[in-house]
């Protein structure tokens, strides 16, 4: 007997026949939005494991509440997956900023981190955005292309037919 459930990522109610119950025992609308879950929130982890690699952060050192309050606040608006994408396309601006920058705490650090990243966002995000519309496009134009060879000829005259009936 199907008992009612609550998706973990979505909060809509349903009954466990029909959610997807995951390894971990939560249960989700579908496996895609299973799946979707769980690549964000790797890219969550990568972005925070690049953070401290960058800043130098180890074990003796308490991680700064900031940082995760920042990234959730860029997820707003965007995918982990473009946070991400966007922090690696801004590596090198960040290394150079710590490197050079005098700056008085870590959370003028990370604050002018996220400026930069802020700063690129946008752009990163329409690069993706146009990459999904293209391959969107290549796709339907596939799919004309071999509707296009599958369909017969098309005649403009009846002779053809004519010929057929005479036989």
């Amino acid at each position: 007997m199907a008992r009612k459930v609550k998706c973990a990522v979505t909060n809509e109610y349903g009954t466990s026949d029909i959610f997807y119950k995951a390894e971990n025992g939560k249960y989700y609308q579908s496996e895609e939005i299973y799946e979707k879950f769980k690549f964000e929130n790797k890219c969550r982890i990568l972005i925070l494991d690049k953070f401290v690699d960058i800043m130098g952060y180890n074990n003796t050192v308490q991680f700064p509440t900031i940082l995760p309050k920042e990234i959730k606040n860029l997820h707003i608006n965007f995918d982990y997956c473009i946070i991400l994408k966007t922090f690696n396309k801004c590596l090198q601006n960040i290394k150079y900023a710590l490197e050079h920058k005098r700056f008085t705490n870590e959370f003028g650090k990370i604050k002018y981190i996220f400026a930069i990243i802020k700063n690129k966002i946008n752009e990163v995000a329409r690069e993706e955005s146009n990459k999904k519309k293209y391959d969107q496009t290549q796709d339907i134009n596939i799919d004309i292309m071999n509707n296009d060879a599958t369909n017969t000829k098309i005649h403009k005259d009846i002779t053809e037919f004519l010929l057929r009936d005479d036989e």
